[in-house]
């Protein structure tokens, strides 16, 4: 399985902050394929946008600046979840919890919690069960092959790889 912990420690009170000082240029997630809800709300800081520059530093801790990232917050509010599901196309994502408790992915069947995680989401089937409290994390989706995502990390951020 292409999911590895990685053991970056990111300031989160201010990330969380960052987040709520820009909320209001987000917008409601809406899937293609399932139905439509008010549960998963996000922010994408484009990169011809004002904001780009908020995760730089983040991103040049865990290697990937000059990649295509495609940052964004989301915020998916309590009991709700993300259906099984395989990204549609070959995507590599580095997922950073912002609230205190672990938040818990699901990755063919195996309930997965973490911190910091680089899942190969375009090749595994993954979802979120629903739980009663908010979650929020912030996320970088890279089209690229999982090696040369992997390869870009620097080696002692690489924690464990789950199987």
């Amino acid at each position: 399985m292409n999911l590895i912990h990685l053991n970056y420690k990111i300031d989160k009170a201010k990330y969380t902050k960052i987040f709520y000082d820009i909320h209001q240029r987000g917008k409601w997630y809406q899937w293609k394929q399932f139905d439509a809800k008010l549960s998963w709300w996000k922010v994408y800081l484009e990169n011809d946008s004002d904001i780009r520059h908020l995760t730089k530093e983040v991103e040049q801790d865990l290697g990937i600046w000059g990649m295509e990232t495609y940052p964004r917050f989301a915020y998916l509010f309590s009991n709700n979840n993300v259906p099984p599901h395989v990204d549609e196309d070959d995507m590599t994502c580095i997922q950073i919890n912002l609230f205190d408790i672990n938040p818990i992915i699901v990755i063919e069947d195996k309930e997965i919690p973490y911190e910091c995680l680089l899942l190969e989401n375009g090749k595994l089937q993954h979802w979120v069960d629903p739980v009663p409290y908010d979650r929020l994390m912030l996320k970088f989706c890279m089209r690229y092959p999982w090696e040369e995502v992997l390869s870009k990390i620097p080696k002692h951020l690489i924690e464990s790889y789950e199987v």
